[in-house]
């Protein structure tokens, strides 16, 4: 019992990798420890644990410095190239190889839109102390590598099986192959195969040995370092659950970011699973249930197939790739392995998608605590009624760059309204941020979407978003509003202007909160807002964009909003937004939060009490 309780705070510690956050975490664990066992020893362990998490976390030099760059890893869209311990990520490498190198001068800071519920790059670098990238030109001078590594990948990367596997480069959503149990499933039969013909030392040796002749010659999948520590520890341990122990902190030592990896969590949770003195029948659920939880919490979503059929589909990817490696019938296991991503690819998706909140973690912990059956059947409901039972009204800023997209959700999911869809011309919105983002929150059905004028940073994305979602009706005049219970107006319907200034100007209240979206209306349209209404603004979206085009100082100074939200892209040509138009709102004391430094907004309200919190983290209250 002490063992684990050292082990989980442990790994505690990696998974929160901030060292304020460590700290907090650390003297509520001491605490712990000394309540259970009070046994001075075992509190100078955690000590020395705690002090050793502290060293493996410790930050290196940030800014990274010109000069020659060795590339370490290659992605599908980007590389990581590495200089004295410091990590970049490298863009517009063409046929890049291992230990190329790079001579690199200008760097910038990792940047990407961030979305609530949806991943996010530099955050996902951040853990591994990566923050910085660099763009290639053709100019940049590189020198050619030809080590084993860079020879392997050249002979390698053409091969749509190999590359997949080896690599991980191509579809990324295939779980099995980010698990690495193709690989791992070859390593396991050859550990049966030798151990029946070798003495237990020999057998051992060898296994080691094809493990280490591997992690040479290709990237190092976190699923294998960890069987290679778990073998380690089978030879010099006794029992399973030491060799699990010795394995998992091996591992955080080694990788102390991947302590919250996928590949990393999964795998342990199942082999902690195999170590419980149960029924098979009990085991079986416990597997599922833990395959569902890791799917909802890092995908966000349950896939039925993969979850009823994870065991065949792990044994079918083992055997094709076990059967690649011998050259008479390597051309029919690559037809098979083709056939099958067909088959997979051509599937119906039946997914189910949802995001673990507060009140499913709350059943968690009651479910781990109590162990009730009607704990169990809450749990397992909740993802099918959290948002018929959400009381909050919801409004959600969009970050999807230099373009405008928000949704307004009822209470009890009664209705959804979105307000703009902006494209780009440098990535489809809609597929990667808009769709996914309402998956996320379950939100299948528009009542109406508001167009407010034809420029394509607002409707760039409509006609992508009515193919895959149903919408009631496309409102792309102003004496038309949606259909829903709270009061919602389209202000200044009768107006004549074209452009920008023909903007819908909608203005909706619920829970006595007062919010103004503007699209891309000017100064003038703005006077004739505030002479024509007596308007309660609590939150503004400011007009375009930020720019001095609107938001004049009579505007903001006769509606005072508390908040003032930009919805704009990350070093936008246009320079959005306004500094002139920043400062006026600092001046009045109002509040300003920008799509492009603090990504995604949320506001939420019930009964006059209204949040706000931000995909980058930031969180608070606002007065009214």
């Amino acid at each position: 019992m002490i063992v684990w309780l050292l082990v989980l705070g442990f790994w505690g510690l990696m998974i929160l990798y901030a060292w304020n956050s460590m700290i907090l975490f650390g003297l509520v664990w001491t605490l712990c420890i000394w309540w259970i066992q009070k046994d001075k020893r075992i509190v100078g362990i955690w000590v020395f644990i705690f002090i050793l998490a502290m060293a493996l976390t410790t930050p290196i030099e940030r800014k990274p410095r010109a000069g020659i760059y060795s590339v370490i890893e290659i992605k599908n869209n980007y590389v990581l190239a590495s200089k004295d311990r410091q990590i970049i990520v490298v863009y517009g490498l063409e046929n890049p190889n291992y230990f190329d190198q790079i001579e690199i001068d200008q760097f910038e800071p990792l940047h990407s839109l961030h979305n609530k519920n949806l991943f996010h790059f530099p955050s996902a670098m951040h853990k591994q102390r990566i923050d910085y990238a660099a763009q290639i030109d053709q100019n940049t001078e590189i020198i050619s590598s030809y080590s084993i590594r860079a020879r392997c990948y050249s002979f390698l990367k053409n091969d749509k099986l190999y590359s997949q596997l080896f690599y991980q480069l191509g579809q990324q959503e295939d779980v099995l192959v980010q698990l690495g149990l193709p690989i791992l499933g070859v390593f396991s039969i050859l550990r049966r195969r030798v151990r029946k013909l070798f003495s237990k030392r020999i057998a051992y040796l060898i296994e080691w040995g094809c493990m280490m002749i591997y992690m040479f010659l290709f990237p190092i999948p976190h699923s294998l370092l960890r069987m290679f520590l778990f073998s380690i520890a089978s030879y010099g341990l006794k029992t399973p659950t030491r060799r699990l122990q010795f394995s998992i902190c091996a591992f955080l030592c080694l990788k102390p970011y991947a302590a919250d990896s996928f590949a990393f969590v999964l795998p342990v949770c199942l082999q902690t699973i195999s170590l419980l003195d149960k029924g098979r029948f009990h085991q079986w659920l416990l597997r599922k249930g833990t395959l569902i939880l890791c799917q909802l919490w890092y995908f966000h979503r349950i896939d039925v197939f993969l979850l009823i059929f994870f065991g065949p589909l792990r044994k079918i990817y083992t055997y094709l790739m076990t059967l690649s490696l011998i050259p008479m019938i390597r051309h029919i296991a690559l037809y098979a392995y083709s056939l099958l991503t067909h088959f997979l690819s051509s599937c119906p998706k039946l997914q189910y998608h949802y995001t673990p909140g507060f009140l499913f973690l709350f059943f968690l912990f009651f479910l781990i605590w109590k162990r009730k059956t009607w704990i169990v059947i809450g749990l397992c409901l909740l993802p099918f009624f959290q948002t018929k039972i959400d009381p909050f009204f919801h409004v959600y800023m969009l970050d999807i760059g230099q373009g405008d997209c928000t949704l307004i959700v009822e209470p009890f999911s009664r209705s959804a309204v979105m307000i703009d869809c902006g494209g780009n011309l440098y990535r489809d919105n809609v597929e990667q941020v808009v769709y996914p983002f309402l998956q996320s929150i379950q939100v299948n059905h528009l009542d109406a979407l508001i167009v407010t004028h034809d420029d394509f940073d607002h409707n760039g994305g409509v006609d992508n978003l009515s193919k895959l979602i149903s919408i009631d009706s496309i409102i792309t005049n102003p004496n038309k509003t949606p259909s829903v219970s709270y009061p919602f107006f389209s202000l200044l319907p009768d107006r004549q202007e074209q452009g920008n200034d023909g903007s819908i100007l909608s203005y909706f209240v619920y829970d006595e909160v007062g919010y103004l979206w503007t699209g891309d209306a000017g100064i003038k349209i703005e006077q004739e807002l505030i002479q024509s209404y007596a308007l309660n603004v609590d939150i503004l979206k400011l007009g375009h964009h930020g720019s001095d085009t609107s938001s004049s100082y009579s505007f903001l100074d006769t509606l005072r909003p508390k908040l003032g939200l930009v919805s704009v892209g990350y070093k936008n040509r246009y320079r959005h937004p306004s500094s002139q138009v920043i400062a006026r709102c600092h001046q009045m004391g109002i509040q300003t939060l920008e799509t492009k430094d603090v990504g995604s907004i949320h506001l939420f309200s019930f009964r006059g009490c209204l949040f706000f919190e931000s995909a980058s983290g930031l969180f608070g209250i606002i007065r009214l």
